[in-house]
């Protein structure tokens, strides 16, 4: 006759199942964990992604701007009303100049913060510039303004008011201030540059 004798104390009974149930918890919370970290990766990626092609955006919208200085080609004695008058959005003046310059545009408007990205409206406040970047990757098309801000006085090198109809005065260089914003995908994300240009009037 067999005899069957019990080897395991009746108090280990079950400890294998415990043992691989906490292991398998373990690599699930492990799992997890590793889950959150990628998506998180991947959030910070796309982020980096929209905040970059802000940037680009942005500074196609600041050459524009300049090329748009560029191609008024201003001499001592332009009349710059074509592109700082009332009837244009987006153009202003820091100075007062007389109205045979041809500008009656006054400064940045009080409530316009150009810092704060809900204050720009394309072709009321500011210039949209189109056909820049896939609009399929930005919120938008970004936008500049441009403001005279005087002529230099060569010996002095500071930037002041100046009558510039009166043509006995030298051929002192313009400057202008230029803020532009570009977008990513989300509107959310954006980025504002700001450039101060130098130009040289010709004749």
């Amino acid at each position: 006759m067999d005899v069957i004798i019990n080897r395991f104390p009746a108090a280990q009974c079950g400890a294998t199942l415990v043992v691989a149930l906490t292991m398998l918890l373990a690599m699930t919370l492990i799992a997890m964990s590793m889950m959150n970290s990628a998506i998180l990766q991947e959030l910070m990626a796309a982020n980096s992604r929209q905040k970059t092609v802000s940037r680009y955006t942005a500074e196609a919208a600041l050459n524009a701007a300049e090329q748009t200085i560029v191609a008024k080609k201003f001499s001592v004695k332009a009349n710059m009303a074509p592109l700082f008058d009332n009837t244009v959005k987006g153009y202003y003046s820091a100075v007062n100049l007389s109205l045979a310059r041809g500008i009656s545009k006054t400064a940045v408007p009080v409530d316009f913060d150009i810092t704060d990205m809900s204050a720009w409206n394309d072709n009321v406040n500011s210039v949209a510039v189109a056909g820049v970047i896939d609009s399929a990757i930005t919120a938008k098309a970004p936008q500049y303004i441009i403001e005279y801000i005087g002529q230099q006085q060569l010996a002095s090198r500071t930037v002041q008011s100046l009558d510039s109809s009166d043509i006995s005065q030298p051929a002192l260089p313009y400057f202008f201030r230029i803020v532009a914003i570009g977008w990513g995908k989300e509107p959310e994300i954006y980025t504002i540059l700001q450039s101060s240009y130098r130009l040289k009037p010709t004749g």
